[in-house]
């Protein structure tokens, strides 16, 4: 019995520590007008004007690479086409909201290009939505007339 206690505890402990540094997979930034914000609610739809799949790497909400998708199948391989050394400045306006969108926490043993990432389809699907001014959603990623698009499935922390 104290065997099996010390094997879950030693188990428990190893999950906690982690081997790589992560990132947070994550969609450019896209804006939305603040009005069409307040008023966005679970079923809409928010067209991103994006014909193929670009994908970025975060790591404490600075862009560190932007990665292109290969292949589907049961895991998504992601490839890192450039590393950015400089993120772009990128500012509110007042009629507009920058609105970022991430997928999953990932731990990527190297960054560098060329290195290929494997995620799981479940992950890749559900997204997260958040803007400067707090309000939070959750989304899938849905295709509308070829173009990539976000449906919303939850507004998170809704403010009136």
């Amino acid at each position: 019995m104290k065997g099996e206690t010390q094997s879950v505890h030693l188990q428990k402990m190893m999950q906690q520590h982690k081997r790589y540094p992560e990132y947070e997979l994550a969609l450019p930034l896209f804006s939305i007008k603040k009005k069409n914000l307040k008023k966005i609610a679970e079923g809409d739809v928010l067209l991103l004007g994006l014909d193929f799949l670009d994908l970025l790497l975060l790591k404490e909400r600075e862009v560190c690479a932007k990665l292109t998708v290969e292949s589907v199948a049961d895991s998504v391989k992601l490839r890192i086409t450039s590393l950015v050394e400089e993120s772009e400045n990128t500012t509110n306006s007042k009629k507009y909201e920058n609105i970022l969108s991430t997928f999953a926490t990932l731990q990527i043993r190297k960054l560098e290009v060329g290195h290929r990432v494997e995620v799981p389809t479940s992950e890749i699907n559900e997204i997260a939505l958040f803007s400067h001014q707090g309000k939070c959603f959750k989304g899938l990623l849905v295709t509308v007339d070829d173009e990539i698009a976000i449906e919303i499935t939850e507004v998170l922390n809704e403010k009136r």
